[in-house]
């Protein structure tokens, strides 16, 4: 029978998935649901998927002193380069704005003023440290008067945790340069796609990865959850994180695990341009050397190791129980930019390679080669690198 009852949230690999966006559906129809269950959370902190956005408006009935613009907010993130705040007006040339970003873990706040005036502030110290930071940023105009003229004075402040930072436009901009964000629209924690063009005149990072709190524009508070959004949420505990990128010079490190006697598996999802490039491995952090690797012929146990590899683009797994290795070099290519589902059981001495829920081929350890043997929670599983 179907399921009589709501559908709350769908979400499938990470992503939410529309339940109006339906193919089809049964003759007796769907139809929204008057109420549903909903576990109650908390709404003053907020999580980003790291995909994710939120659009929100300045309330039209507030007044709007244009000689001051401040922004105030927590977060708590591992990002290095991601979008913390935009003030922008999407109708006017976009080089009249308020951004509050991270760029390789520092802080960096920039007004732009107009015919290439720019307000550029960076924190010393980098942020991207997962503990909670509060930051505070503004801009501001004062005008003053002596005997002889009126004179205007742009700054802007920085201040993040304990230090704090003042500075000034150059070039120096003149007083109808500066910007009227009356109407602008907020964007928190990243801009949906298209909203500012198909170019990046504004050089702003991708979406944010982690949590924000206490959200305040020119001393108003703010709920990312309250305008338009997606990949927010509320609350912020924490969890696991699936997903890691890799810029050709890193590497990811995490417990090993060993592949046991009777059935064990490993696998992943990657996505890669690069023809050749290591993927995974699995090994102790000093492997035996080539002396040792051919007296393993005489059946004492040695280390082993497991790997999965990219040569041309074709794939390379190996798995070896230190007397001996499997390998499994399937055809086709897989350096596509397309993403890809990788999958290796064991099962007593025979392994599969599946790839996109395919079987692309199969081998057997030699014989006694039944457990290869790890190093365990002291680390020893690496990936990219």
């Amino acid at each position: 029978k179907g399921l009589a009852g709501c559908l709350h949230k769908v979400i499938l690999d990470g992503h939410v998935i529309g339940l109006w966006n339906f193919a089809s559906q049964s003759a007796a129809g769907c139809a929204a649901c008057i109420q549903s269950g909903e576990q109650t959370k908390d709404e003053l902190t907020f999580r980003f998927n790291g995909e994710g956005y939120a659009v929100l408006y300045r309330p039209s009935s507030g007044p709007y002193n244009k000689y001051v613009f401040s922004v105030s907010l927590k977060f708590r993130t591992l990002d290095e380069n991601a979008l913390l705040f935009l003030a922008i007006i999407i109708a006017t040339p976009a080089d009249r704005y308020v951004s509050l970003i991270l760029r390789n873990g520092h802080v960096y706040f920039r007004v732009g003023y107009g015919r290439e005036s720019l307000l550029e502030m960076t924190s010393l110290e980098k942020h991207n440290t997962g503990n909670w930071t509060i930051v505070e940023a503004s801009r501001l105009l004062i005008v003053g008067k002596n005997l002889r003229k009126t004179y205007l004075i742009f700054a802007g402040v920085l201040k993040v945790e304990g230090e704090a930072r003042d500075g000034a436009p150059t070039p120096p901009p003149g007083q109808d340069s500066l910007p009227d964000l009356s109407d602008a629209l907020f964007f928190i924690g990243g801009v949906p796609p298209g909203s500012l063009g198909t170019s990046n005149r504004l050089d702003l990072p991708g979406s944010f990865l982690g949590c924000m709190a206490d959200i305040q524009v020119m001393q108003d508070g703010y709920s990312p959850l309250r305008g338009q959004s997606y990949g927010v949420e509320a609350g912020c505990e924490d969890s696991a994180l699936d997903k890691a990128s890799f810029r050709g010079r890193g590497h990811l490190q995490l417990p090993s695990h060993t592949l046991e006697r009777r059935n064990s598996s490993f696998g992943f999802v990657f996505r890669t341009l690069q023809p050749t490039t290591l993927l995974m491995l699995t090994a102790f952090r000093k492997l035996f050397s080539k002396f040792e690797f051919f007296n393993a012929m005489d059946g004492n146990p040695k280390q082993g190791y497991y790997s999965v590899s990219l040569h041309d683009g074709q794939l390379d797994v190996r798995v070896d129980a230190g007397i001996g290795a499997a390998i499994i070099s399937p055809r086709g290519h897989y350096n596509d930019g397309k993403f890809h589902s990788l999958a290796v059981t064991k099962t007593g001495r025979r392994l599969e390679l599946r790839v996109d829920d395919e079987l692309l081929g199969s081998a057997a350890l030699p014989k006694k080669a039944l457990v290869v043997r790890t190093q365990g929670v002291s680390g020893g599983l690496y990936f990219g690198g």
